[in-house]
């Protein structure tokens, strides 16, 4: 077969039924792709990994739709503080706390494998002392949050004495 929707108009499965098989659980949907494919499993496999790029897909429009929120979430708070006139007192930070594979390496979408795509996030910073779009590349963690946020606040430093990390404000 060339494409995948040959593959299952020569199987006679009916959209209703792959729809159902991909929409149950993984460990049902191998079982249940075999079976839609007439017992043989070559043709079980194909269906399997039509299930997968459905499962990728899926997982792509959610996060573009999670993106989105953030992303509206973010203007309608620089708004908010640009018309309180807060924003020139105002830092904020934008991370994560991991990144996600989507299929990389072979990989399925997890996050627990030691590879750039699962181990670098972003860490936007934008402040009174952050110049604009500037970009630095230095190995920072989450760690380092608390002591930046308390020195930013005026802490005194023994305030994060127990912190394994390190404060960022010398390098904004």
């Amino acid at each position: 077969y060339t494409t995948h929707r040959e593959a299952l108009l020569a199987g006679n499965i009916t959209a209703r039924q792959l729809d159902a098989a991909l929409r149950s659980s993984a460990a049902q949907r191998s079982a249940t792709l075999t079976q839609l494919a007439g017992g043989q499993a070559e043709r079980g496999k194909l269906l399997d990994a039509v299930a997968h790029a459905y499962d990728q897909l899926e997982s792509a429009r959610a996060e573009k739709d999670r993106t989105e929120a953030a992303k509206r979430e973010a203007e309608a708070l620089l708004k908010a503080l640009t018309e309180t006139g807060e924003i020139s007192k105002t830092y904020i930070f934008l991370t994560s706390d991991n990144g996600w594979m989507r299929g990389e390496h072979r990989i399925p979408a997890e996050k627990y494998a030691p590879y750039e795509e699962s181990i670098r996030v972003p860490l936007l910073v934008r402040g009174p002392l952050v110049a604009p779009a500037r970009s630095l590349h230095r190995v920072v963690g989450l760690v380092d949050l608390v002591p930046t946020l308390l020195e930013l606040a005026g802490a005194p430093r023994t305030a994060a004495a127990g912190s394994d990390g390190r404060s960022l404000v010398p390098l904004l």
